[in-house]
C-alpha cells in the first residue's frame, strides 16, 4: 500500500540523451516515433489509463499528463525526461519497450501492476528504475540492464528464479531486491565497485555469501545469504 512506501526518490537528469544505436532494430524504429505515440502505447495495457492522461481516446499534450517531466524541443514536440507514477492505484501490465529514449527515471512504485518484466526492453539511457510494491512476477535477466543504470528498486513483488549478478552495470549504486521469491545459490563476487546498497532480504530460499566492505550497506535478513565483513 501507499502507506508502506517511505522511500525518497532522487534523480539527476543528464542533458544529453544518446540514441542507443547498439539496440536492436525494433528499438531504433520505436525511437523514431513521436514520443506522444510511444506514451499512448505504454499506457494502452493499463486498466485505468485515465488516471494518467484523462480521456485516453483524446489525450492532451504530454506536459499535462500526470507525474511527467517534459521538455519542449520544437513547436508541437516534447521530450519526456522523468516519469513518476507513485501510488496512483494503476492496474494492468507494463511493456518497457515503449519508454521514450529520453527517459532516465521511471517509477511505478506502490501500484497494482501485474505481469512479467523484460529488462531486455529497456533503452540504454534508463538510470533509475523503481518497480517496487506491485504484483509483478516471473524471472528477470539482470545481465540485460542498461549500462547507464545506477538505481534499481524492485522490492515487494513476486519475482522468482535465480539471480545472475555477475554482469551488472558498472555504475550501479543501489539495488533493492527484497521481499520477492528469488532462489538458488548466487555468486555475489562480481558486484561492481560502485555498489553501496544491496538488499536481498526476505527471499527465503536465496543462498550465497555476500562480502560487505567499509562504506557499503547490505541486508539479507530472512534469507539464506550470509553477509561477511570484508575490510
Amino acid at each position: 500500500s501507499v502507506l508502506n512506501c517511505f522511500f525518497l526518490e532522487i534523480l539527476m537528469l543528464p542533458i544529453l540523451f544518446p540514441a542507443c544505436h547498439d539496440n536492436p532494430l525494433g528499438k531504433v524504429d520505436l525511437q523514431a516515433m513521436p514520443q506522444k505515440d510511444l506514451m499512448e502505447m505504454l499506457i494502452e495495457s493499463f486498466e485505468n489509463p485515465e488516471i494518467i492522461c484523462g480521456n485516453p481516446n483524446v489525450p492532451p499534450s504530454l506536459r499535462k499528463w500526470r507525474g511527467m517531466v517534459t521538455r519542449a524541443v520544437e513547436e508541437g514536440s516534447e521530450k519526456v525526461l522523468r516519469i513518476n507514477w507513485f501510488g496512483l492505484r494503476l492496474g494492468g501490465t507494463l511493456n518497457l519497450r515503449f519508454l521514450p529514449y529520453t527517459v532516465t527515471y521511471f517509477s511505478v512504485t506502490c501500484n497494482d501492476m501485474v505481469g512479467t518484466i523484460r529488462f531486455e526492453d529497456l533503452h540504454c539511457n534508463v538510470a533509475n528504475l523503481n518497480l517496487s510494491n506491485n504484483g509483478f512476477d516471473g524471472t528477470l535477466n539482470f545481465c540485460a540492464l542498461p549500462q547507464a543504470m545506477t538505481v534499481l528498486w524492485i522490492q515487494n513483488n513476486s519475482f522468482s528464479g535465480s539471480l545472475d549478478l555477475t554482469r551488472l552495470p558498472p555504475r550501479m549504486k543501489e539495488m533493492n531486491l527484497a521481499r520477492n521469491e528469488f532462489s538458488g545459490q548466487t555468486d555475489f563476487t562480481h558486484l561492481p565497485l560502485s555498489i553501496k546498497k544491496l538488499n536481498v532480504s526476505q527471499n527465503p530460499i536465496l543462498e550465497g555469501v555476500l562480502y560487505m566492505a567499509k562504506g557499503q550497506m547490505f541486508s539479507a535478513v530472512h534469507s539464506g545469504v550470509d553477509i561477511q565483513t570484508n575490510g
